[in-house]
């Protein structure tokens, strides 16, 4: 039985005598699609605060450090507006990476 075996141990003979199937069922297909996609936007977030403190540290610097509140607040408010367009998915992905380029500064 694998660490990542998510049927349950009371069908897992059914289970055993479906693993020499090549194909996977599709719930199965969802998962590994929803866990890359999850990962891809891991990524993309990590990449976009890097960006920001990359250009935080370098050229808006004492710009962050002299409106520090106001860049807090930002954020705030990106976060709120994040949590409130889950629906839209063009703007949830943009808000998702404005909010970590700000957090970045």
């Amino acid at each position: 039985m694998s660490l990542y075996d998510r049927k349950p141990l009371n069908h897992y003979d059914n289970y055993q005598a479906n693993v020499g199937n090549e194909s996977l069922a599709q719930s199965d297909v969802a998962l590994i699609s929803f866990v890359k996609q999850t990962y891809q936007l891991f990524a993309g977030s990590l990449l976009a605060a890097t960006a920001g403190a990359y250009i935080g540290i370098s050229t808006f610097g004492n710009i962050v450090s002299q409106y520090y509140i106001g860049f807090v607040i930002l954020e705030f408010a990106l976060l709120f507006g994040l949590m409130f367009a889950k629906s839209k998915p063009g703007l949830n992905l943009v808000l998702l990476f404005a909010f970590t380029f700000t957090t970045g500064l």
